[in-house]
């Protein structure tokens, strides 16, 4: 999936960072690829579309870096996804909590929030001014919310998680190997219509995504990624619908103005 949606909100901001950069583009030449192992690979994302479909529930570890030209410019992100069942009273947006420490810049100083949608309302708990930003429209978590949604693996919570990898240009297997206890098998894709390129790794036992390494090159030549890891994965998990539940810390203060525009990861 290259649409990169979390919470209901689109998170445009290191990608549209990036896209200020890149040079006007022509038509993308045609992909050579080799067609047994494109159908090969193509097998594989079929398992991994329905595997990926039927995650209603899960939690996991999860960290998101740059790599190469985009680390000089990039901050990242790591912390703890609890995604919860979908709520179609709320457009099909799935309950969920995530809870982050995000460092926006390489120099910046780490910071730490908590946001999520519990049903009800979309939510951000700001340790630094001691407040809590609620409301039913998502925009209220600002950019803090958005730079923490970096951590998610949104396929598991998408329609049609792995369509665009299933119609790739290329898809190849490039090989097998262990990831977080798991032999995964780690493949390239060319997207369709020049749309860029990603690594995956899936692991072998469920079919299900540990990491994705999604690949950039800018007008000098330069390689970068952003590259986003989850580990711990557990899938329907035992909890109760207050794992979601937006719990006010003491001394907090609740509002539904919306949280600061403080910068993207860029």
């Amino acid at each position: 999936m290259r649409t990169l949606i979390a919470f209901g909100l689109i998170l445009i901001g290191p990608a549209v960072a990036f896209a200020q950069d890149a040079p006007e583009e022509k038509a993308p030449p045609k992909v050579q690829r080799d067609e047994a192992k494109h159908q090969e690979a193509v097998e594989l994302l079929k398992k991994v579309d329905a595997a990926a479909k039927a995650v209603e529930t899960c939690r996991y570890d999860s960290t998101w870096k740059p790599t190469g030209f985009l680390a000089e410019r990039m901050g990242s992100a790591s912390g703890r996804v609890l995604l919860g069942a979908k709520v179609e009273s709320a457009g099909g947006a799935h309950k969920m909590k995530v809870t982050t420490k995000i460092q926006r810049t390489p120099s910046a100083e780490v910071a730490e929030y908590t946001t999520g949608f519990d049903g009800d309302e979309f939510y951000l708990i700001d340790p630094t001014s001691q407040k809590v930003h609620a409301d039913i429209d998502p925009g209220v978590v600002g950019t803090d919310g958005q730079n923490a949604r970096a951590i998610v693996m949104q396929e598991f919570a998408h329609p049609t998680p792995f369509s665009d990898e299933i119609n790739s240009d290329s898809a190849e297997i490039l090989r097998k190997e262990m990831f977080d206890g798991q032999e995964c098998s780690v493949v390239h894709v060319v997207y369709a219509g020049g749309r860029g390129e990603a690594v995956w790794w899936f692991s072998n036992k469920d079919y299900l995504p540990r990491q994705r390494e999604q690949l950039f090159k800018n007008p000098d030549g330069e390689r970068g990624s952003w590259v986003l890891t989850i580990t711990n994965l557990e899938i329907a998990p035992e909890w109760q619908d207050k794992a979601f539940a937006l719990v006010v810390p003491e001394g907090y203060k609740k509002t539904d103005e919306f949280a600061p525009q403080r910068g993207m990861m860029n």
